[in-house]
């Protein structure tokens, strides 16, 4: 995901709060450290427009 992030140049904060998460916690996400909610998962797939079962690879 960081990848992705990267080529839309948006920072981890700025899509932590476009979901109401905390940028921690969007970290984590983002490291496989923790996983999603099957609905925050679609919500930041559609900010990364990536399919929202990435998150569980």
């Amino acid at each position: 995901m960081q990848n992705r992030r990267d080529e839309l140049g948006v920072t981890q904060k700025m899509v932590a709060d476009m979901v109401g998460i905390a940028q921690g916690t969007y970290s984590n996400i983002e490291k496989g450290k923790k996983a999603p909610s099957v609905k925050l998962a679609k919500k930041l797939a559609d900010i990364l427009g990536v399919t929202w079962t990435a998150f569980y690879e």
